[in-house]
């Protein structure tokens, strides 16, 4: 769905998305963190992340180009395949309601895949000493048993929407959007309760323009008591 652009204007979106970039290179090599919802506030100035993030395109651009004169393509190929799937997802050119997705990087997930891939494939042709080569191999092994264990995991979540919600407000405790789809989660499940309460903490999360739907039932509860900070429990799990 479309929205305002980040920030208000095309160029506080483009400051705003300049980590951005950044952070799916991490997802895609250390897939620890996914999330069916991301966090990515409003940025109105610089700032040394978003230089960072259109440091990383520029650079990989220049890296890929000089090897390209040098008859080595996979670099090329590997930009274009990583950044083109990426940039009608940018919030530049058609700002969107979901400003970072793991669905918007479906296609470029397999750019680093390629390069890494490649890299074992010829550090195992130079490798003369069987022990290494043993070694390297059950480098190898060990991380697809990783990847594998990690997606099996994330399979499950998908599960079961308060899972699935609840890992979402555990990685971003800060989003309104993660509360508030958790606590839709838990009405579906029955648990009116609870669902109230993170309703209520996503309201107080949000910014005073967000887009969090109002609640449905009566605030506070009928016969609720206030109780100091300290005490009182978290609804948030981990």
């Amino acid at each position: 769905m479309v929205a305002e652009p980040a920030g208000g204007s095309r160029s506080t979106a483009l400051i705003t998305m300049g980590p951005v970039c950044l952070r799916y290179l991490g997802h895609c090599l250390f897939p620890v963190r996914l999330s069916v919802t991301y966090l990515v506030p409003d940025a109105l100035r610089w700032s040394a992340p978003a230089l960072a993030g259109y440091a990383f395109v520029l650079g990989s651009l220049a890296h890929a180009l000089l090897r390209a004169r040098r008859r080595d393509r996979l670099w090329l190929f590997a930009f274009l395949w990583f950044f083109a799937p990426l940039a009608p997802v940018s919030q530049v050119f058609a700002p969107l309601q979901n400003r970072m997705a793991d669905r918007y990087a479906w296609l470029s997930v397999l750019a680093p895949c390629v390069l890494l891939a490649s890299a074992y494939a010829s550090s195992l042709e130079r490798t003369t000493h069987p022990w290494l080569r043993g070694a390297l191999l059950a480098i190898g092994l060990s991380v697809l048993t990783a990847l594998s264990w990690l997606t099996f995991e994330r399979n499950v979540l998908f599960t079961d929407g308060v899972l699935l919600f609840a890992d979402a407000v555990a990685k971003a405790p800060d989003d309104p959007k993660a509360a508030y789809h958790f606590a839709r989660s838990l009405a579906e499940a029955g648990r009116d309760d609870e669902a109230t309460w993170v309703r209520h903490a996503a309201g107080v999360l949000a910014p005073e323009d967000a887009d969090v739907p109002e609640l449905d039932a009566q605030w506070p509860p009928e016969g609720a008591e206030e109780l100091e900070q300290s005490s009182a429990p978290s609804a948030f799990p981990g």
